[in-house]
C-alpha cells in the first residue's frame, strides 16, 4: 500500500506530464493556427491539432480542471469540423483559436503556479467556439 506521502509524490508527477502535455498542445495549434491564418494549412496539421485538442480535452476532464475541459471541448469540435472541412477556415476563427491557445496557456500557467486553474472560466470564449461551429 503506498503512503500518503507517495500518492501525493505520484499526482503531482501526474500533474506534471498533463501540463508538459498541454504546453505542447498549445505549441501545435500555435504553430497551425499562424499557418491557417495564411491560408496554407493542409489536412495533415489539422489532424494534429485535432488529435492534440481531445486528448488534451479527455486529460482535462479527468483531472477535474472544468475550465480547461470546457474551453478544449468547444475547440476540439471547432478543429474537427475544420479538418473534416465542415467548415472553412476564416480569419475569424484563426482569431478565436488564437485566443483559446492564449487562454489554455494563462491556464496552464496558473496550474503550474498554483495548482488551480484560477477563477475566472471564459465563457465567451466557449460561447465564441461554440457560435463558430455553427457559422458555415
Amino acid at each position: 500500500m503506498a503512503s500518503t506521502g507517495q500518492a501525493r509524490a505520484h499526482d503531482q508527477e501526474v500533474i506534471r506530464t498533463f501540463l508538459a502535455a498541454g504546453f505542447e498542445t498549445i505549441d501545435v495549434i500555435e504553430r497551425a493556427t499562424a499557418r491557417l491564418v495564411k491560408n496554407r494549412i493542409d489536412a495533415e496539421p489539422l489532424a494534429e491539432m485535432s488529435a492534440s485538442m481531445a486528448a488534451f480535452r479527455n486529460a482535462s476532464r479527468a483531472l477535474g480542471f472544468r475550465n480547461l475541459s470546457e474551453i478544449s471541448f468547444e475547440g476540439s469540435i471547432l478543429l474537427n469540423y475544420l479538418q473534416h472541412e465542415l467548415l472553412a477556415a476564416t480569419p475569424e476563427i484563426a482569431a478565436v483559436l488564437k485566443r483559446m491557445a492564449f487562454a489554455i496557456n494563462s491556464i496552464l500557467r496558473n496550474i503550474q503556479n498554483s495548482g488551480r486553474e484560477g477563477d475566472h472560466p471564459d465563457k465567451e470564449l466557449a460561447g465564441a467556439l461554440a457560435r463558430l461551429q455553427e457559422s458555415d
